[in-house]
């Protein structure tokens, strides 16, 4: 069977000056789109040149347009065009790069397919490195590559970055936090031109450059560079195109590239479509939530260095049995936490466990709750089963006892209102020497306990309504309008209060 050819991925960028702060803070992972970057695998990246770049390069393109300003305004001096000279000192200091273009820097981006750098199966276990990816349907994916090839490709980037970019690199950096490994550079090209009317006009013109001026030329030598290492070039859609078109044929289509920011955003929109179809017992639970432990506990890529290894175990039985055994344990550990998360989660949604705020010298916990099991051995076993996921389980019912809280005291603040209102209701009945209605004495009785019988609409024909859902601004405005005839007119007294119970 042939070996799978890899194509190298090589791009260039327009940007400005004003993206310079974008792309600094992305690549220190400090904010932008980053849902698709293992922040906890961060400290893999290496930084080459330009720990911190914007704002050196934005002060470099400023020194630039004041010397450009300097040598224009000799220029007219030297010419005895002094009016030209003033005026232009008067407008100050102009971009150094022509009107029309997109943007006089480049971003970079170089690498391959996260399979290139797939492992084997032959590598040793220090060989190996695990990365996180994230499917279309949102479900979380892991690679286990080699760190020879991907030390292989770095050798050869950076090779290929010295033999053609040297001197125009401002920022230079491999990210290992996403899915597949690859390089990120900023570059900024200049060239001078000379006149009699300007002086010597320094210009950032990225096009003299020949890898970006012909893109076809740039694929054909990163292909070459790159073969040493087993990439290809990429297809030749240009020349496709060209040919098929000499030869009177349909022409294909041509390859758009999509930018990583507008692929982040149309994955994120399938993420948020296919959540959305998904139906759970409770909206608080977050179902992702439910595969964090892989995570936590580094399990999963444990788990499959573990299985890409076991051919070469039964060989060497005895030099690898330890790490078998290390494997063994961690599946067994992560068994347990996944049995603990998914039914200590159900437990407390279900209120047979409960939260149990820290008291004086005793920290926060879990406590039986009042759905608990009566049976003891059922209720030791269930508190034997989520002891490997404790902590994490204690989190998740803090979270939902905050909630229940604050919503018992927003319940409560609603309760003492409509006491307050039923109080002034009361207090108009006895001025006017009626007795109180039952409702309204109810309603300021907390300890009453009664409750309203069922009425409709047809109970009460001549009153006026307002439903539970209404919006208070339109009640307090239809209130408003009524004279005090129209609301004594409307109004009914319930006629009675079904028994406590």
């Amino acid at each position: 069977m042939s070996r799978k050819e890899y194509p190298v991925v090589f791009r260039f960028a327009s940007i400005k000056p004003a993206a310079l702060s974008r792309i600094e803070m992305h690549a220190k992972r400090s904010g932008g789109p980053i849902d698709n970057i293992e922040i906890a695998h961060s400290h893999r990246n290496k930084v080459y040149v330009g720990q911190t770049f914007a704002k050196e390069m934005r002060a470099e393109i400023r020194r630039i347009k004041r010397q450009n300003l300097r040598e224009e305004v000799a220029a007219c001096l030297a010419r005895k065009r002094k009016k030209d000279a003033v005026r232009r000192q008067a407008e100050g200091p102009t971009d150094p790069w022509h009107g029309n273009c997109e943007g006089p820097l480049r971003e970079v981006v170089l690498g391959a397919h996260k399979d290139y750098f797939a492992a084997d199966g032959s590598e040793d276990f220090q060989d190996l490195l695990t990365t996180y990816g994230i499917a279309d349907d949102g479900s979380t994916v892991v690679n286990v590559l080699s760190k020879t090839k991907i030390a292989a490709f770095e050798k050869a980037t950076l090779a290929f970055i010295d033999q053609y970019f040297a001197g125009t690199v401002q920022h230079l950096r491999l990210d290992l936090d996403e899915d597949a490994p690859h390089f990120h550079a900023v570059l900024m090209m200049t060239s001078q031109t000379t006149s009699k009317s300007r002086g010597t006009q320094t210009l950032l013109r990225p096009s003299d450059h020949p890898l970006i001026a012909d893109y076809e030329l740039a694929q054909d030598v990163a292909g070459e560079h790159f073969s040493s290492i087993g990439l290809t070039r990429g297809e030749k859609h240009a020349e496709a195109r060209r040919d098929a078109k000499a030869a009177g044929l349909p022409i294909p289509d041509a390859q758009r590239h999509v930018p990583p920011r507008q692929y982040r955003e149309e994955r994120a929109r399938r993420i948020k479509a296919h959540e959305d179809a998904l139906t759970a017992r409770d909206a608080i639970l977050d179902v992702r939530e439910m595969n964090v432990f892989l995570d936590e506990h580094r399990t999963t890529g444990a788990l499959v260095c573990a299985e890409s290894t076991r051919a070469s175990v039964e060989a060497e039985k005895a030099k690898f049995e330890d790490m078998r055994s290390a494997a063994d344990s961690l599946k067994t550990e992560a068994s347990a936490y996944a049995v603990a998360l998914t039914e200590g989660t159900a437990a407390v949604i279900d209120r047979r466990l409960d939260y149990q705020p820290a008291s004086g010298d005793k920290k926060d916990g879990l406590c039986d709750g009042p759905a608990a099991s009566e049976d003891p051995e059922e209720r030791a076993s269930l508190w034997q089963r989520i002891q490997p996921a404790y902590a994490r389980l204690v989190e998740f019912a803090a979270g939902l006892f905050k909630r229940q809280a604050a919503m018992n005291r927003e319940m409560a603040a609603i309760q003492a209102e409509l006491r307050r209102q039923a109080s002034v209701l009361a207090d108009g009945h006895r001025m006017a020497k009626r007795s109180i209605p039952v409702l309204i004495q109810a309603i300021m009785d907390t300890t009453a306990g009664a409750r309203l019988a069922d009425y409709d609409r047809a109970s009460f024909p001549d009153a006026w309504i307002a439903p539970a859902t209404a919006d208070p601004a339109k009640v307090d405005r239809e209130l408003a309008e009524m004279t005090n005839g129209s609301l004594r007119q409307r109004y009914v007294e319930l006629p009675q209060l079904s028994a406590p119970g």
